[in-house]
């Protein structure tokens, strides 16, 4: 099967909530091109990445960056994966996603 979830991708994302646990910061986005029911949960965060989001209305991009594959799933859909994120997408990549 070939995996048709890129490792790394521009999304637009909103921040529902900011956190923190043993293993460090943890966001929880909505991401509407995952199409899925339930936030996307990005944990181990370096305070200095997750200083830079706040829970918000407006969205902001973000680069995702595609990890391991959670248990029981296939693999065919964004929320099949854990997710790390990268930061804040730049102007370029931002505009190269909407193209």
């Amino acid at each position: 099967m070939t995996n048709q979830i890129a490792e790394r991708m521009v999304v637009s994302a909103t921040v529902k909530t900011r956190g923190e646990d043993e293993s460090g910061f943890v966001l929880e986005l909505d991401i509407p091109q995952f199409h899925s029911q339930f936030p996307t949960k990005i944990t181990r965060l370096k305070e200095v990445v997750a200083k830079q989001f706040t829970p918000r209305s407006e969205p902001y991009s973000v680069v995702l960056v595609r990890q391991n594959l959670k248990k029981d799933k296939k693999g065919d859909r964004p929320y099949d994966y854990y997710w790390g994120l990268e930061g804040l997408a730049t102007p370029a990549e931002t505009a190269a996603k909407a193209a």
